[in-house]
């Protein structure tokens, strides 16, 4: 009897110590896009901005696609919201006179979704494609697409979020100059 708690002591020793032998954990680093500043838009009409909806692979991992076609998320690299709430939350406080969807009924509502939120490991850029609808409060609607290339200074995690942030204040000129256009008003 006393020889089998031997064993078992033996074989379990390992696997009780193995905190103290193995190396702990990466820890995940959670990142956020920069602020975007942009001017005021359509003159002084509200715009009301519903949250993208985030049709893209990235959840709240960071995914890079390789020249092969693989998509591989980052294990310790994370964003604070998923894309579309990312997006979203930028283009609210960069835009002033924007605030998030409510009564639309007098102002311009804008709705969208992201279909790519990814870094390009090949062509070293980030990638945000999907497209925005501007909806007048006479129901008059207006679509853009969007494709937006930003080019990676460096390919670490930094320089992917610094991307990122490039590509969505390039989206957010992209939406002001539209807010501003004949065809929505």
């Amino acid at each position: 009897m006393k020889n089998r708690w031997r064993k078992l002591a033996v074989c379990m020793l390992p696997l009780l110590a193995g905190g103290c032998w193995f190396e702990a954990g990466v820890p995940v680093r959670y990142y956020d896009l920069a602020p975007v500043a942009l001017q005021d838009c359509r003159e002084g009409l509200p715009v009301s901005i519903s949250e993208f909806e985030n049709f893209s692979p990235s959840g709240t991992r960071i995914m890079v696609r390789y020249a092969d076609g693989v998509m591989r998320e980052t294990p310790n690299a994370k964003w604070v919201q998923n894309p579309g709430e990312l997006v979203t939350r930028r283009l609210i406080g960069g835009m002033s006179g924007a605030e998030a969807a409510g009564d639309t009924s007098h102002s311009i509502h804008v709705r969208g979704r992201i279909t790519e939120f990814t870094v390009s490991h090949a062509d070293r850029t980030f990638e945000l494609d999907g497209f925005y609808v501007l909806q007048a409060a006479d129901n008059k609607e207006f679509r853009r697409n969007f494709r937006i290339r930003a080019p990676l200074a460096e390919d670490t995690e930094t320089g992917w979020v610094q991307a990122a942030s490039a590509a969505v204040a390039e989206l957010a000129e992209m939406l002001n100059a539209d807010l501003s256009a004949p065809e929505v008003r």
